[in-house]
């Protein structure tokens, strides 16, 4: 497989066309619906915006569940 830590920096489009040929070398056991689909992406967005709230100081870091670099990571490329 290809080591991507030390690739170029990327557009989004070529970002995403990467990502999914990436993605098509494992298998998906998992057919998800698009309602199915939604929901996970609405859980990821939620916890975006719980890292931003803690990050602003709106919450307390006792209720932190993630990092922001970590949610947007799973936003854009969570399967």
């Amino acid at each position: 497989m290809k080591d991507y830590r030390n690739m170029k920096k990327l557009n989004l489009n070529q970002t995403v066309r990467e990502t999914e040929k990436v993605c098509k070398q494992f298998p998906n056991p998992k057919k998800w619906s698009p309602h199915h689909r939604f929901a996970e992406m609405a859980e990821e967005v939620g916890e975006l915006a719980n890292a931003i709230q803690t990050k602003e100081g709106y919450k307390s870091n006792k209720r932190k569940k993630s990092e922001i670099t970590d949610s947007v990571r799973d936003i854009l490329y969570k399967e």
